[in-house]
């Protein structure tokens, strides 16, 4: 049995042009506090730009998570959503393992982060969602974010090798759906090896 899955990055090609809820972790913990969030902020403004209207939580990641603060996105305004996440200060500690990407009610999720845990190693306690994780930072866990974000079904976004651009046109513009082998069952006694062939 071969499962394929229409490749993790292009929204609109997989039917998700017009989201209804979004959700957005952001973290904002002391690790963070220096860090050049300007391309991550203009990204977010964009792609909810590109939205229109959409319903918004946002949640702050530290050492713990923070309450959703909800936003109503109209007509692409994300002004105020901006504002909050610039005007959220960054301290505590980091512990990813405290986010949970919840399913219910989000077509899916933004999650900006540098993917470094300081309060322990591990998962977000939830992956329900598909997670697209976009890191702006030189120093980054690149495998654990990408790993988040394709094993939902998502997309890993480094600013260092993809262009803003980039970023949101495979998020929000149309395009052909493509495919992406995900695993093949096999009898391991007749077959030695799977090569997908797209």
């Amino acid at each position: 049995t071969i499962t394929d899955l229409p490749r993790p990055g292009n929204l609109a090609a997989r039917g998700i042009t017009k989201p209804e809820r979004i959700g957005i972790a952001w973290d904002a913990s002391l690790s963070r506090s220096r860090a050049d969030k300007t391309r991550e902020l203009a990204i977010l403004a964009r792609l909810l730009e590109a939205a229109g209207d959409v319903d918004v939580d946002v949640v702050l990641v530290r050492n713990d998570v923070s309450a959703p603060r909800t936003f109503k996105v109209v007509g692409g305004q994300a002004g105020a959503i901006v504002r909050y996440i610039k005007e959220a200060p960054c301290d505590g500690g980091t512990d990813l393992r405290r986010v949970r990407f919840a399913r219910a009610k989000y077509d899916y999720w933004l999650f900006f982060s540098d993917g470094l845990s300081t309060l322990g190693e591990g998962m977000p306690t939830e992956i329900a969602a598909r997670v697209f994780a976009v890191n702006g930072a030189a120093t980054a866990n690149h495998g654990f974010l990408r790993y988040v974000a394709e094993s939902s079904g998502g997309a890993y976004f480094n600013l260092s090798e993809v262009s803003d651009d980039e970023v949101v046109r495979r998020l929000s513009a149309p395009g052909d759906a493509e495919v992406v082998f995900v695993g093949a069952t096999y009898d391991k006694e007749k077959v030695a090896d799977v090569t997908p062939t797209i």
